[in-house]
């Protein structure tokens, strides 16, 4: 709360010594933005002042300014009577000294006692006039007295107002804050919940695929098998009986399980692949076994889990910068209160 003036007393009354003068005339925003704006700047920063009780302030520190004006100018007007006052006082001691060196019965005697008459009158007059400008000076002191409390009053009072709006909008601000923070963690776990589904669903889709090739390969296996042992019967029926089976020699016999031992060993090599990739044939049959993924889908695991990394770095960081935002915005106020306090 500025004190706009300081008073002390002199002879029984009021003088102001010093005094602070603050200027409330401001110039708008609008007379340097008013074309792009067409008042509605000044129009918010009114209704925003008129919100937070500035106007009422500056509307009492003006009446403030109005009666130490009139205050001012009455002393100065006792001041100068009181001057003119010590002069006629001068003359008229001056008149009767004279009076007292003049001889009663001459001319010179009459004209001085007329005139000491005429100063003792102005005298009387002069007191009046200085009787009245004290009056003034008490009332008009009385008015400024209390303008200056009025002033401080309404300052303190909106000083409490922007305190309290201080802590609502700083509870508020936290509040929002929480809020946010809240709802950005939900949409991550759910879009977590959402990735995590996904590989699930896809891990399952995986297993039915490995249990299809499984089947397939039992039932080529036992395909291979039975094709194996037929050719074995047709061939030992071919050693047993050479006679009516001659056109094919012991030569084009043994080539031809030569190469059918190669198959088998192909086979063989062929099966033990596929095994490796799906795992165990019992591991393939039991869900809670582990299953063999390949290259593709490990690239694929790791770009999920990078772009899984990414947007959490990315939402902390967004939340850490609007926390920090929101406690930079009601830092200024918290500090308000805690000077107010």
């Amino acid at each position: 709360m500025n004190k706009l003036a300081r008073f002390r007393f002199q002879n029984g009354f009021p003088v102001v010594f010093s005094c602070s003068k603050k200027s409330f005339s401001q110039k708008t925003l609008d007379s340097y933005i008013g074309p792009s704006t067409k008042g509605l700047l000044d129009s918010w920063i009114k209704k925003y002042e008129d919100f937070v009780g500035l106007t009422e302030v500056r509307e009492a520190q003006a009446q403030v300014l109005q009666a130490e004006s009139k205050f001012e100018e009455v002393q100065e007007k006792r001041r100068n009577t009181n001057k003119d006052l010590t002069v006629i006082n001068s003359k008229l001691k001056n008149v009767a000294v004279e009076l007292e060196k003049t001889n009663r019965g001459t001319d010179r005697y009459l004209e001085l006692v007329t005139k000491e008459n005429a100063i003792i009158k102005e005298e009387n007059e002069m007191a009046e006039e200085v009787r009245l400008l004290e009056e003034q000076v008490r009332a008009n002191f009385a008015i400024l007295s209390s303008a200056l409390r009025d002033s401080h009053e309404k300052e303190r009072a909106q000083g409490e107002r922007t305190k309290y709006w201080s802590i609502i909008g700083s509870i508020i601000g936290a509040a929002i804050g929480i809020t946010g923070t809240t709802i950005n963690n939900y949409l991550r776990m759910k879009e977590l919940r959402g990735i995590v589904q996904t590989s699930a669903g896809t891990t399952e889709d995986y297993r039915k695929i490995a249990m299809q090739l499984c089947d397939a390969v039992k039932s080529q296996n036992s395909k291979y098998d039975e094709f194996l042992g037929d050719i074995r019967t047709a061939i030992g029926e071919n050693i047993s009986s050479p006679k009516h089976n001659g056109k094919y020699s012991s030569t084009q016999i043994n080539d031809i399980v030569e190469l059918l031992k190669n198959q088998d060993i192909k086979l063989t090599k062929e099966i033990a692949g596929v095994k490796e990739l799906l795992g165990l044939k019992e591991a393939s049959l039991s869900t809670s076994n582990v299953i063999y993924v390949g290259p593709q889908m490990e690239e694929l695991l790791s770009q999920t889990e990078q772009n899984l990394e990414w947007k959490i770095k990315l939402n902390s960081l967004a939340t850490v910068t609007f926390l920090y935002g929101a406690f930079a915005l009601t830092l200024p106020f918290i500090l308000s209160f805690f000077k107010g306090s």
